[in-house]
């Protein structure tokens, strides 16, 4: 990923703040703060260009196994869109169309007793997350999306007034 020194400083020197803050808040506590010039930066820069030649908005999917950091990396990458590129950024994770605990607890009953956790294949409702990821893809400037959020906790989704306006 191509960026030229004076603009990787620039974006550097945009974003270290809110950077450092959000991996504070996260409670990242390894020094990960080379990473944003060695591949946040870049790879938001590269975003920004894929996003300009496409001339709309881009969905960008990330995988790995539980707990490899999928989260974290979106969440940074959207910190540093925002605050060295003035970009518009949404995260959405897998975790957050579960389906609902009445839904899975019925899928249980009625299909396979594992379909009652979260995890497996069929425990997620697909047809809310394509419908997020088809309005962030339409949405004007100026319009809001609800974003799911469940709560692992209660092992239910949070009601759709709790749910983040991007």
């Amino acid at each position: 990923l191509f960026i030229d020194a004076s603009t990787l400083a620039a974006c550097h020197k945009n974003s270290i703040g809110a950077f450092r803050k959000a991996c504070a808040q996260m409670r990242i506590e390894n020094d990960i703060e080379p990473w944003l010039g060695a591949f946040y930066v870049p790879f938001a820069a590269w975003l920004q260009r894929q996003r300009a030649r496409l001339d709309r908005p881009i969905v960008v999917a990330l995988t790995g196994g539980q707990g490899s950091g999928k989260s974290t990396v979106c969440a940074l990458l959207a910190v540093v869109l925002h605050e060295a590129f003035s970009a518009r950024a949404v995260t959405l994770s897998i975790d957050d169309i579960y389906a609902t605990h009445d839904q899975r607890v019925a899928l249980g009953q009625n299909i396979h007793p594992l379909l009652a956790t979260r995890g497996p294949p069929g425990t997620h409702d697909t047809a809310l997350g394509m419908a997020v990821i088809d309005q962030l893809l339409t949405q004007q400037q100026t319009q809001h999306c609800a974003i799911p959020a469940f709560d692992k906790a209660s092992d239910d989704r949070r009601p759709a007034n709790e749910w983040q306006q991007h």
